[in-house]
C-alpha cells in the first residue's frame, strides 16, 4: 500500500468551505428546517466535491477526482472529518494482530 500526501482544497470547493469553518469534526443537516436559511443558501452555490477513492492519481486530481456538486440537492446531510489519516486495508490489521508478516 503507497500513502500519498493529498493535495490542498480547491477555493472553488466544498472542502474548502468545510475547511474554513474551523471544526474538526462536524455534522451538518442540509435539507430545509435544518440549517438557518442564510447558511443554506450559501450551500446552494454549486461547487466542486472531491472525491478520493482507491486510487488517487495527484497530477490529474482536478480532471479525474472533482464534480460539480450542489450538496443541500444531493445529500440529506453531512459529516465533516477536517483531517483525516491513512488507514491500512483490512488483512494488514488482521495480519499484524495475528504477529503475521507479509513477506
Amino acid at each position: 500500500m503507497e500513502v500519498m500526501k493529498v493535495h490542498p482544497s480547491r477555493e472553488d470547493s466544498y472542502e474548502r468551505v468545510m475547511h474554513g469553518t474551523g471544526s474538526t469534526i462536524f455534522l451538518l443537516g442540509l435539507h430545509e428546517g435544518h440549517q438557518e436559511e442564510e447558511v443554506r443558501k450559501a450551500l446552494m452555490e454549486k461547487r466542486r466535491e472531491r472525491f478520493i477513492g482507491v486510487i488517487y492519481r495527484p497530477r490529474t486530481e482536478t480532471i479525474r477526482h472533482h464534480s460539480r456538486a450542489n450538496l443541500p440537492r444531493q445529500l440529506e446531510s453531512l459529516m465533516g472529518f477536517n483531517k483525516l489519516l491513512h488507514c491500512l486495508a483490512i488483512h494488514d490489521n488482521v495480519d499484524k494482530a495475528a504477529g503475521v508478516s507479509n513477506l
